[in-house]
């Protein structure tokens, strides 16, 4: 008899504290639904800040896209305009410059041939008597001064149109370094554009990241629960000890 009543006191020991387990249990999965809420709440709300970063990061990448695009455009139909001109002025300088130098020659001809005539025609006038020579030189030398001054005048000038077509030369190459200059720039501001969408990228990647860390807190949750229901009322540790009453912080 007193080992029926023995077994009956353990029966109903073992019973309570079996309800009491269950209600412990129960307040658990209470807690555990509660968090897991919350968690799928937190992880709508990352999901959408992601998709909203997502879309703004593709309107700002379009934007930019098109502002490039339309800037690059009216560049190079600036440039191109600028090449047409200094290629037509090119052409006229050289066709100018050729002209120049076949009158630089012709002059240079032209100059020899009356100096060596007005040689001949001085040697000729020592020769001949001195009642004529005077008359006769005063007039050839004059006509010979007269010229020889027009022909260093055009030379002159032919000499300032080479200088002109130098210095407009030089502009032309001038002109194509600034073009170099202005294609260095814009290269430089593509790669500029390409490390920002970098760097925008990386900073993508942390939130994304954050979804993951949330997905493996609900899976060791559940695995905890899980372990604890298949080993039965002898062993009431869950798994990996969790706070319930600590709120979830989100990276």
């Amino acid at each position: 008899m007193p080992l029926v009543v023995g077994a009956l006191e353990s029966l109903e020991s073992s019973l309570a504290s079996q309800s009491n387990f269950q209600a412990e249990l129960g307040l658990l999965r209470a807690e555990s639904a509660s968090q897991l809420e919350r968690e799928i709440r937190a992880r709508r709300q990352v999901e959408a800040l992601l998709a909203a970063a997502e879309e703004a990061a593709s309107e700002e990448r379009e934007a930019w896209r098109r502002t490039s695009a339309s800037k690059l455009q009216s560049t190079k139909e600036r440039l191109t305009a600028r090449i047409n001109y200094a290629d037509r002025d090119n052409e006229s300088l050289l066709r100018q410059l050729c002209q120049a130098e076949e009158s630089i020659v012709k002059f240079q001809t032209q100059l020899s041939s009356e100096t060596a005539t007005a040689d001949s025609s001085a040697q000729t006038d020592d020769t001949v008597e001195c009642g004529n020579h005077p008359a006769v030189t005063q007039v050839e030398v004059t006509r010979l001064l007269m010229e020889r001054n027009a022909y260093k005048e055009r030379l002159i000038e032919l000499q300032e149109a080479v200088k002109k077509a130098d210095c407009m030369r030089a502009a032309a190459r001038l002109d194509q370094m600034r073009r170099r200059n202005d294609e260095d720039a814009q290269a430089k501001v593509s790669s500029r554009g390409r490390q920002r969408q970098r760097g925008r990228r990386q900073q993508e990647k942390p939130q994304l990241e954050s979804g993951g860390r949330v997905t493996a807190a609900v899976r060791n949750l559940f695995g905890g629960l899980w372990s604890s229901l298949t080993t039965g009322p002898a062993q009431p540790v869950l798994g990996t000890p969790v706070d319930l009453n600590r709120p979830m912080l989100l990276d």
